[in-house]
């Protein structure tokens, strides 16, 4: 198949179909074990086989989510009391770079966590993210809600350090 052939966005899509399909079964099985382990609450096991799915096949998008994920979920309430939200945002990223369109929207998460770090240049990039991939998703009428907050906060902000004498 010639990528030239594609219609546009069809070889990114191509792309992440191959990268799907090269996934070795023994990263696919600690993949599964890891979900097994998370559904009978068991979130160490569940961090260590996800770690070892990505020893195993280091770009495999949905282990780094769900690792991401666990980080920001499954230790969520840790996390957010400790303010530590390093490790969480190490995955997130990287599953950005493999695969942005990620029905787990790892865009959703570091805007989450860029807010509550208070940087909401930040939030508001991957929001903006986000929706450029995701125009009609249910949470679109939402964020363009908060973009909109976040403008206006950016305006009052900066008439504010204008009307000084």
């Amino acid at each position: 198949m010639d990528f030239a052939d594609l219609q546009p966005g069809a070889a990114r899509n191509v792309r992440i179909i191959r990268l799907k399909l090269s996934v070795p079964q023994r990263a696919r099985e600690e993949l599964e074990r890891s979900e097994r382990a998370r559904f009978r609450g068991e979130f160490e096991e569940s961090a260590r086989r996800l770690k070892r799915s990505i020893e195993i096949f280091p770009n495999y998008s949905d282990a780094l989510n769900n690792l991401g994920t666990h980080y920001h979920s499954q230790l969520a309430m840790d996390y957010f009391y400790l303010h530590d939200y390093a490790e969480a945002k190490k995955y997130f990223k990287k599953v950005l770079v493999l695969d942005p369109a990620t029905a787990n929207s790892p865009q959703l998460f570091l805007a989450q966590i860029a807010l509550l770090e208070k940087n909401e240049p930040e939030a508001e990039g991957y929001i903006r993210s986000f929706l450029a991939l995701h125009p009609n998703s249910p949470h679109a009428p939402r964020l363009r809600s908060t973009l909109e907050t976040l403008a206006s906060k950016s305006q009052s902000s900066s008439s504010l350090g204008q009307a000084q004498p």
